[in-house]
């Protein structure tokens, strides 16, 4: 159910969703507005779904970060296939913003896998893309990550 209210706090009316989990599904593969897909990715992070990886590929950078800030609270956030998706986003994502979600998420793991992504973005002209490469170069090396800060400042 969802009630829509005005600024009288007045109900204009309520809505009912009847729909299943494939409803939502066909969903995210076949809307074309973004409202549509957001609602089914909220819906496949409340219910637990691994459909939610669907969201890493999506048109629109804010569902693609959207995606990984819900995936970091799910059961599946090391899966193998999320992951995947999150390594391609942060080698290749052009918007700075989410490839930035995407560094900061791999900075969780601790894995010294992602050092040399790190070392590579830590000098990125967007502040939220160095400043999440230094995230996971602190996680790795404190020290250094102490020396590329004051070196980069």
């Amino acid at each position: 159910h969802h009630i829509y209210v005005d600024a009288d706090k007045v109900m204009l009316w309520v809505k009912t969703d009847n729909k299943t989990p494939g409803n939502y599904i066909q969903q995210i593969k076949y809307a074309p507005n973004y409202l549509d897909r957001k609602e089914a990715l909220d819906y496949f992070a409340k219910k637990g779904m691994p459909e939610l990886t669907m969201g890493l590929t999506d048109k629109f950078a804010p569902l693609r970060r959207s995606s990984i800030e819900k995936l970091e609270d799910s059961k599946i956030a090391e899966d193998a296939k999320v992951m995947e998706g999150i390594e391609k986003i942060a080698n290749t994502d052009k918007d700075r913003i989410t490839k930035a979600a995407a560094i900061s998420y791999l900075a969780k793991t601790s894995n010294a896998k992602y050092k040399s992504l790190y070392e590579k973005n830590i000098t990125d002209s967007s502040y939220s893309v160095a400043g999440a490469a230094l995230e996971g170069i602190i996680g790795l090396e404190a020290a250094k990550a102490y020396l590329l800060a004051k070196k980069y400042s």
